[in-house]
C-alpha cells in the first residue's frame, strides 16, 4: 500500500439501484443473473460477481486494519454497507468455515474434499489451517441436469464464461496454500472414483442442490470417509431456497445430523 494508512473509497456501489446495474446503459449486463444478499437484515440485489468483489474488498480491509490502516467506503450499496458493519458481520463463508474448522479440530493433518467450490471463498478460509490438505472438486460447467436446473439454484444460470471466471478466482484465492490446495475440475460423481474408500478425513458437499443430485453426491462420497471422520454439507433447510432438495436427501440417508452455522450439517462416521 506504498506506506499509505488512510483510504477513502468512493463509487464502490456493488449492487443494483432498483433495476439499474450501472449508472449508464451497458447492454452486456442486461441479462445477467441477479441474486438477493441480506446483510444485517438489509437486502441488496446484485450479480454474483458484484458479491464476489464486495467480499474481496472486505478481505482486503481485514488485512489492512491490523497494520494501522483506516478505511472508509462511502455511498450506499452492498460494499459500503458491509464495510460500515465490518466488525460485527461475518460473511456466510466465514460462518461455514467456523463450523467446519470446529468439526475437524480433533483431526491431525486432515485431508478433505470440498465438493462445489464456486469462487473458492470457503476453500481459502479452510486452508488457513496450516496442516490441512484440501481437494476442491467442481466442474465449473454451465451444463446441468434437468433436476438441478429446476432446483432454483442461481449457479445453473451462469454462462460458461462466468464459470471459467470463478474457476480462475478459485485458483487465485488458494495460491497461498501451495501444494496443500488441490483443484479437481470434474463432476462430483466422476471425481470420487479417484479416491480410495476410507481415505478422507472429511467431505463437504455444496454442489447440486436438487434432491436427486445431493443424494447421489452423498452416496458417492460417504464410503470415502474414514471411521472417525465426517461427511457434511451446506443448505440444509435453507428457507431462502425452498425448492432445494438438500434436507430431504440428508434426512433420508441419516437418522439425525449435527447442525452448524449458515445451514451446515454434519454426520460423524
Amino acid at each position: 500500500v506504498l506506506g499509505h494508512r488512510k483510504f477513502q473509497l468512493y463509487g464502490f456501489d456493488s449492487s443494483y439501484s432498483e433495476d439499474e446495474h450501472h449508472a449508464y446503459p451497458q447492454k452486456l449486463n442486461d441479462s445477467e443473473t441477479v441474486i438477493e444478499v441480506v446483510v444485517h437484515e438489509e437486502r441488496f440485489r446484485c450479480a454474483p460477481w458484484m458479491l464476489q468483489q464486495a467480499e474481496q474488498l472486505m478481505a482486503l480491509i481485514e488485512q489492512l486494519i491490523p497494520i494501522g490502516c483506516e478505511v472508509g467506503v462511502y455511498g450506499y450499496g452492498l460494499a459500503p454497507f458491509m464495510a460500515a458493519h465490518f466488525d460485527c458481520q461475518p460473511t456466510a463463508a466465514d460462518l461455514r468455515a467456523k463450523s467446519l474448522l470446529e468439526w475437524m479440530a480433533p483431526l491431525k493433518n486432515p485431508v478433505g474434499v470440498e465438493v462445489g467450490v464456486f469462487a473458492g471463498d470457503l476453500s481459502k478460509r479452510l486452508l488457513s489451517r496450516p496442516d490441512l490438505t484440501l481437494y476442491m472438486v467442481d466442474s465449473w460447467n454451465s451444463k446441468h441436469s434437468a433436476e438441478y436446473s429446476a432446483s432454483g439454484d442461481f449457479h445453473t444460470m451462469l454462462t460458461q464464461a462466468q464459470q471459467d471466471t470463478y474457476y480462475a478466482a478459485t485458483r487465485q484465492a488458494v495460491t497461498f496454500a501451495g501444494p496443500r490446495a488441490k483443484i479437481v475440475r470434474n463432476s462430483s460423481v466422476e471425481a470420487d472414483v479417484a479416491f480410495a474408500d476410507a481415505s478422507l478425513d472429511f467431505v463437504f458437499i455444496d454442489a447440486d442442490h436438487s434432491y436427486e443430485g445431493c443424494k447421489a453426491d452423498i452416496q458417492a462420497w460417504l464410503p470415502k470417509v474414514k471411521p472417525g471422520g465426517f461427511i457434511s454439507g451446506h443448505d440444509y433447510d435453507n428457507t431462502d431456497y425452498p425448492t432445494f432438495g438438500v434436507k430431504r436427501a440428508v434426512d433420508e440417508l441419516f437418522q439425525e445430523v449435527t447442525l452448524g452455522q449458515n445451514f451446515t450439517w454434519m454426520e460423524k462416521r
